[in-house]
């Protein structure tokens, strides 16, 4: 099991965490003792749709940054889109900020922000999506 924290919130054993009207965008989980991530996203800033595959960027307009000490990292120029790194054997810490991708969803210390809503200390297990935007 793969527990992820977004802001204050955890995130249990969940299959995708956002989706966009049902389709899943973002998922996370420990392999190997190593950060994956996948993105989908269609329709970006650029109009082009985004995919980041299990940490590789197979298409769209960022970067892919990772390191052997378990931390990875998806900028689209100066804006670092996502991070994640590997907190304990089962934890992932995830830091997002979609905002450049056109999307007002992004955490900060304290709290998960989607769109208008504030979410912090929430916990969320076993879902096959665990937030579904619009």
């Amino acid at each position: 099991m793969t527990t992820l924290i977004l802001g204050t919130n955890r995130f249990e054993d969940c299959e995708h965490i956002l989706a966009l009207r049902g389709t899943p965008f973002l998922s996370a989980a420990i392999r190997g003792g190593q950060p994956v991530v996948s993105l989908t996203l269609e329709g970006g800033p650029t109009g082009q749709p985004i995919r980041v595959r299990e940490n590789r960027v197979m298409e769209g307009p960022l970067t892919a940054d990772s390191t052997r000490e378990g931390r990875v990292a998806f900028r689209m120029g100066e804006s670092t889109i996502l991070s994640a790194h590997v907190q304990n054997q089962n934890g992932l810490c995830v830091e997002v900020d979609f905002r450049a991708l056109g999307l007002n969803i992004y955490t900060d210390g304290s709290a998960l922000h989607v769109g208008g809503a504030t979410l912090s200390g929430n916990v969320v297990r076993g879902t096959r999506i665990a937030i579904n935007v619009g």
